[in-house]
C-alpha cells in the first residue's frame, strides 16, 4: 500500500526545508551567539520535526525555555497537548499557555491515568500543577522566566489549520478502495 498521505507530508517538508532555515538580521545586531545556541540544540532538527508535524495537523507548537545552564532551548510541543490562550483584542495576544500530559499508573500501563501533569505559562511565570480526579494541587514553587512574553509559538500551516493532505482524504480513501 502507498501511504499518500505521508508522502505529500514528506515531499513539502523536503521543498520547504530541502535546505537549512537561514537566520539572518542586519549588520548592526549580532545574532552569533543565538546562532550558536541554535547549532548546538540541532536547530534544524527540530524545524523538520516542526514542519512535518504542520504538514499532518495544520498546527504545532514550539516551547522556548531556559535550560539547566540558562541558554535558551526548545521542544516542540505535542499539539493535542497544549492550548494556547489569547485575548479577544483585533491583535489576539498571547495571554497564556497550558501544556498538560497523562502520567500512568503503571510504566507499561497506558489506558489507567494516575493524574495529568499540568503546566501553566504566562509572560511572566511558570506553574506546575498535578490534576487528578479530586483536585488540581500546585506543584513546587512558581518560576520565573525572562522572556517577558507567552514562550510557546505557534505555527500554523493555513488559515483554516488544515494539514497538507487533507484536502485530499477522500481521494486518498477512494485510490486505496479502488
Amino acid at each position: 500500500m502507498i501511504n499518500h498521505a505521508k508522502y505529500i507530508v514528506d515531499t513539502n517538508t523536503g521543498y520547504l526545508l530541502g535546505n537549512p532555515v537561514e537566520y539572518q538580521t542586519s549588520e548592526e545586531h549580532d545574532i552569533q551567539p543565538l546562532l550558536d545556541v541554535y547549532k548546538k540544540n540541532v536547530i534544524t532538527d527540530l524545524d523538520v520535526e516542526l514542519c512535518k508535524d504542520i504538514g499532518i495537523f495544520g498546527v504545532q507548537y514550539e516551547y522556548v525555555y531556559a535550560g539547566e545552564d540558562s541558554l535558551p532551548k526548545s521542544v516542540e510541543i505535542d499539539n493535542r497537548n497544549v492550548v494556547l490562550v489569547r485575548d479577544d483584542t483585533v491583535e489576539h495576544k498571547e495571554l497564556f499557555a497550558i501544556m498538560y500530559r497523562p502520567v500512568f499508573k503503571g510504566k507499561d500501563d497506558k489506558k489507567n491515568i494516575k493524574y495529568w501533569d499540568v503546566t501553566y505559562i504566562d509572560d511572566k511565570k511558570i506553574v506546575n500543577y498535578k490534576l487528578d480526579s479530586n483536585s488540581l494541587t500546585q506543584v513546587g514553587k512558581e518560576q520565573l522566566h525572562v522572556f517577558k512574553e507567552v514562550p510557546v509559538i505557534e505555527y500554523k500551516n493555513n488559515p483554516e489549520l488544515l494539514g497538507d493532505f487533507e484536502t485530499v482524504i477522500s481521494l486518498i480513501d477512494y485510490l486505496v478502495n479502488n
